[in-house]
């Protein structure tokens, strides 16, 4: 009897894995909103963090989870020599998607269980990587299990 818990525990520890998704849900976001996107782990262990831009946000088949449909753009969030993050576009193709970055095409799901889009409810309202990098500096330094 130990191992037993409140529905309403479990419907709360359902709602943190789907990030607060409930029926009617939708997230608010803009055109060119930004996606922080997991890449795949480098030899230390650590992935690099990328962006990409937002183009809209759909609803998945099961209606389940988001997904994000982005703009064919690639951005690596990096520190520059004076310490502050920086976004540079990098040239991709379809090998860098699936080997650096863990994705097959430009559309990522939003609330997985993986992590794959950090903070995705706040940087999908943003539009500037320089602000926003830059209001959440302090995270972006807490996360030390990026290679930046």
């Amino acid at each position: 009897m130990i191992n037993l818990i409140k529905f309403t525990d479990f419907l709360d520890q359902i709602e943190k894995v789907n990030e607060a998704y409930s029926p009617g849900y939708t997230p608010e976001w803009k055109d060119g909103g930004l996606v922080l996107i997991k890449g795949i782990p480098l030899k230390d262990g650590k992935p690099r963090l990328y962006g990409a831009k937002l183009k809209r946000i759909i609803k998945d088949d099961r209606g389940n989870f988001f997904r994000a449909i982005l703009y064919p753009e690639l951005y690596i969030i990096r520190k520059n020599e004076s310490g502050n993050y920086v976004a540079p576009r990098v040239d991709i193709n379809e090998n860098t998607l699936k080997r650096s970055v863990g994705i097959a095409g430009f559309s990522i799901a939003l609330n997985s269980k993986s992590g794959k889009t950090p903070m995705w409810k706040t940087s999908v309202t943003e539009t500037s990587f320089p602000r926003f990098l830059n209001d959440w500096r302090s995270s972006l330094d807490s996360w030390d299990e990026f290679n930046y």
